[in-house]
């Protein structure tokens, strides 16, 4: 029995969900657990007939008759994003979506009041310098869940009106209380008195009371403690944890602050097998573009303007609060990074290689350059040598325990690509290919050298050449080393 565990290896938006529903297909999987994140993790998927959809708060691999997914205690949940996406997939036709989920009664809720908070602590910080947000209130309701643990709302809270009405109360005075004094501190940002207006205006908190007391009502029976859920899948072949966002924006192994809040590498879903199903054999798999992306603000160094518009998602495009969606080469320094952030990965999920199909030639950055002063932050974070004009920047130093990585944001700010590695493009479409084998040649040898020991080192198992779920192909085992191989 096994454990498959899908992880970002970059900034988010490699194709998480796409992999997932894949390979839930593929293996016939039953089973899908969204172990972190929270509804700002949106995945999209296209199924074979063209149903489009972006998973939020259930598996991305729902549009499968049969799947049921589970959200763990370590996700943070919207009851209002919830109800509306139930909504939308039984209008998708995907019947009783709502019956085939699970939630842990620990997931700690996170309210519109932590939506307020989060924009207009947004607005009210330098656009220049602004750590970027999403601007849902998910990070609000983890320095809840971090701070506050027992008066913050959780999805069990529902079910008790006496600890509801209670826990409710505390929550939206501080929450109003913290708005307003961010207001009060920016009179002259007209924006930020416009949002705390309209709160106040269309979200009292009796609104907030009515909607969870809907929820206690209408899905107070798909809470499960994750000890009787865990029980519940113990004959599952196969288990799928499906991640969200990207190594690179980790809290702890990400480029502060430009981070998000909650873990997004293999830690939380090895830490539940290891808990819950012991005896499964864990496999992880890193999902990487074939070139990168970021949304919104922080370092990125390959990143390049001149690039075709196809590489940017037209679904993806830049967003009020999370900012411009920005495109660069692959990195494979960084890519390296993502990979030792999840202590390692089994194998390789390669996703947007069609989408390199338009150019002439296609690059891997192997080398930064740093020119700027803070040689001492060089030295803590990278493996370096001088070079002509400044230092030659070639590998992150692995993250200690406790270490803070503050300052490596500064450093990458200052870095340049300083080494390509060119390869021609194939200029042809791919999207109909079954196998590595119908791949052009040129696009063939792309796929090697990131599996080879100059590249990632790591075999990539599945190729993703187009945006459709069966536009995939499995190429090599999942896992590197044993019994299991999925043919």
């Amino acid at each position: 029995m096994y454990a498959i565990i899908l992880r970002g290896l970059g900034f988010g938006d490699e194709g998480k969900g796409t992999i997932t529903a894949y390979l839930a297909h593929e293996l016939g999987a039953k089973t899908v657990i969204r172990d972190s994140g929270g509804p700002q993790g949106g995945h999209r998927v296209i199924d074979g007939s063209g149903r489009e959809h972006t998973f939020s708060q259930f598996s991305s691999a729902t549009f499968q008759a049969g799947v049921n997914s589970y959200l763990s205690g370590g996700m943070m949940f919207k009851i209002p994003n919830f109800v509306i996406e139930a909504r939308k997939l039984e209008h998708k036709g995907v019947i009783g979506a709502a019956e085939r989920v699970k939630i842990d009664p620990a997931c700690y809720l996170v309210t519109p009041m932590h939506t307020l908070l989060n924009r207009v602590k947004a607005l009210a910080i330098n656009k220049a310098s602004r750590p970027g947000s999403v601007g849902m209130g998910v990070g609000e309701a983890v320095i809840d869940r971090e701070n506050f643990a027992d008066q913050a709302l959780r999805a069990i809270d529902c079910l008790n009106e006496e600890v509801l009405r209670q826990k409710l109360d505390w929550h939206y005075e501080q929450k109003l209380a913290a708005a307003q004094a961010i207001a009060d501190a920016n009179k002259q940002d007209r924006r930020i008195a416009a949002i705390l207006a309209e709160y106040r205006r269309w979200m009292p908190k009796k609104r907030i009371l009515e909607q969870c007391q809907r929820f206690r009502v209408e899905y107070g029976h798909l809470l499960e403690p994750a000890r009787d859920y865990f029980l519940s899948i113990k004959q599952a072949e196969y288990v799928l944890f499906e991640g969200t966002q990207g190594a690179l924006l980790d809290p702890v192994w990400g480029f502060l602050p430009h981070v998000t809040k909650t873990c997004t590498t293999a830690k939380t879903a090895r830490k539940m097998v290891l808990e819950h199903m012991p005896s499964r054999k864990m496999i992880t798999i890193g999902i990487l573009r074939a070139y990168a992306t970021r949304h919104g603000f922080g370092p990125f160094v390959t990143e390049e303007s001149g690039l075709p518009q196809n590489l940017l998602d037209a679904h993806g495009s830049s967003r009020p609060w999370q900012g411009k969606f920005r495109a660069g080469w692959l990195d494979l320094v960084a890519a390296r990074y993502g990979i030792a952030a999840n202590r390692g990965i089994d194998s390789l999920a390669l996703t947007n290689l069609d989408r390199l199909s338009e150019l002439n030639r296609v690059k891997i950055c192997v080398a930064y350059c740093y020119q700027g002063e803070r040689m001492d932050l060089v030295d803590r974070f990278f493996e370096w040598q001088p070079c002509s004009g400044g230092a030659r920047l070639e590998a992150f130093k692995p993250c200690k325990k406790g270490e803070d990585r503050a300052g490596l944001a500064e450093v990458l700010f200052g870095c340049r690509p300083l080494e390509y590695r060119l390869f021609p493009g194939w200029k042809k479409p791919i999207g109909a290919a079954k196998e590595f084998k119908d791949l052009p040649m040129e696009a063939r040898n792309y796929v090697s050298f990131l599996e080879s020991t100059e590249g990632l080192d790591v075999p990539v198992s599945v190729v993703s050449v187009g945006e459709r779920s069966g536009q995939k192909f499995l190429h090599n085992p999942l896992e590197k080393t044993g019994d299991f191989c999925l043919t």
